[in-house]
């Protein structure tokens, strides 16, 4: 799904993400783990068929998460800057974001209209400085 994604492939990628949503698999008869952990693995073999191993032990959620946040949405802290490129699915005309970051309040509008900017407390800039207090941020994608 990251790959997907830094290639530009938002459809791609979020389809990977849906695949793997362990919500996704509780709505299958088969599947017998926890709807809120993402399993290691799911056992095919009789009569475990449908169960799943290695649900809390794995870094599995955390990649999920940076999956979703840092290549989907494309929020990217990097020291004292927040980067935003958003490379989401084809259907999203926009999301909206609320964080704290580095003592900073960040909201954050994101819209699809074609452009590529970055608009941060009313001007326009390459990324997000957190220096603490609350930023507006209105991303177009």
């Amino acid at each position: 799904a990251m790959a997907e994604f830094r290639l530009g492939n938002g459809d791609a990628g979020a389809e990977i993400l849906d695949m793997i949503n362990p919500i996704t698999h509780s709505y299958e008869p088969k599947y017998k783990t926890e709807p809120y952990f993402l399993a290691a693995d799911i056992y095919t073999a009789p009569p475990q068929e449908g169960r799943g191993g290695w649900t809390i032990y794995t870094g599995a959620a955390a990649w999920y998460t940076r999956a979703v946040i840092e290549e989907m949405l494309g929020i990217k802290k990097r020291g004292k800057r927040l980067y935003i490129s958003p490379c989401v699915p084809s259907s999203w005309p926009g999301f909206e974001v609320k964080a704290t970051l580095g003592g900073s309040v960040v909201r954050i509008k994101a819209k699809r209209t074609g452009k590529k900017r970055l608009i941060v407390n009313g001007k326009e800039m390459e990324y997000a400085p957190l220096e603490g207090g609350e930023i507006t941020v209105f991303v177009e994608y």
